[in-house]
């Protein structure tokens, strides 16, 4: 479909930005090649210095992560539909991948990436703002925490504050793209007449329920997105920490740690995932509290319901995880941006 092909035209677009991007933001590298000595953790010391100024650190950090939620967004978008249209009504499909497969069977392909451009492209500026506000907050509460003598178990805690600061920062761009995503996937189910394009989406919420429309759902996306960030990343990072004391380990580490944080982080936060898409899906009203939210899920589905789609979703958060860390991992390595030393 020509969907399809506009949408792999932007994506190798993207891919140009990215090298270029890194061959201008890696000078100081000494070299344009990425070896797998360069792909290895870094070797955090005490006393070691930043690559440069909280405000180029950011930048850099943001460009690294921006792309990388760009590129997890896109390869990932139709398992992330097939999710979006299980939750929203679960007698309709008796599991995620036979939504995936009923949908790619009855609509076409081109169904399942309804919304991948606002979930791609908008994933960018989200993705930006929540590791360049994560990477600044781990720096200078890395600093801060060595200041004061036994420092012993603080890291944890630095990259929980860390994770918070940058989610909460994010949401700013990330619940209006995830509501005007999901319209699309929505409408995925119903009818071709029935399809609309980002622009008309926004426009119909900006007249019908004003700026707030855009924010449906927000206060379930942070009680989801908090606990989420702060159990990824600890986990992430204690996990990569582990790894790299086996010397045999390389880049791989990277996957392993993502893949198993963001199973677990996601397995924990499901239910409230569940509320935030039938929010935004308009299965349930604005109107109903958080609490109301669970209690009538409670009711009609059961307990079950408030793990619906939870197969599809652990799948989906390991790939994401394990994509998005690395990728993010690869564009801080080929940018030569090193890390801070963080309490031990």
């Amino acid at each position: 479909p020509s969907s399809l092909r506009t949408w792999w035209i932007r994506m190798q677009m993207l891919a140009r930005f990215i090298a270029v991007a890194c061959l201008v933001h890696g000078g100081n590298a000494g070299t344009n090649t990425l070896s797998s000595r360069q792909l290895q953790p870094a070797v955090l010391h005490r006393g070691g210095t930043s690559s440069g100024s909280s405000s180029l650190v950011a930048v850099r950090a943001g460009i690294a992560g921006g792309a990388a939620g760009m590129l997890t967004n896109g390869l990932l978008h139709p398992l992330d539909t097939a999710k979006v249209l299980r939750q929203k009504n679960p007698g309709q499909f008796a599991s995620t991948f036979g939504c995936l497969l009923t949908t790619a069977r009855e609509r076409g392909i081109g169904a399942l990436y309804c919304g991948v451009g606002p979930a791609a492209f908008g994933a960018f500026p989200s993705s930006a703002l929540y590791f360049g506000t994560y990477e600044c907050m781990k720096r200078k509460l890395g600093a801060f925490s060595r200041r004061f003598e036994g420092s012993e178990g603080r890291r944890p805690f630095v990259h929980m504050v860390s994770a918070v600061c940058g989610n909460t920062a994010s949401s700013l761009l990330f619940v209006p793209k995830e509501f005007v995503k999901q319209q699309l996937q929505a409408a995925a189910a119903g009818s071709t007449e029935a399809r609309k394009t980002a622009l008309e989406v926004i426009r119909t919420t900006l007249q019908t329920k004003g700026v707030g429309g855009l924010y449906t759902g927000i206060g379930a996306t942070l009680l989801r997105n908090i606990p989420s960030a702060a159990i990824r990343f600890v986990s992430y990072e204690e996990i990569k920490i582990l790894l790299r004391k086996d010397a045999s380990m390389g880049p791989e580490a990277y996957v392993v740690a993502g893949a198993f944080s963001g199973m677990l982080a996601s397995g924990l936060t499901t239910p409230m995932d569940v509320v935030k898409t039938k929010l935004a899906t308009g299965v349930l009203s604005r109107d109903l509290s958080l609490w109301q939210c669970l209690k009538k899920i409670a009711e009609t589905e059961g307990l079950v319901g408030m793990y619906t789609g939870v197969q599809g979703r652990l799948v989906w958060s390991a790939m994401f995880s394990a994509v998005g860390f690395s990728a993010f991992e690869w564009a801080k390595a080929a940018m030569d941006l090193s890390e801070e030393p963080l309490p031990k």
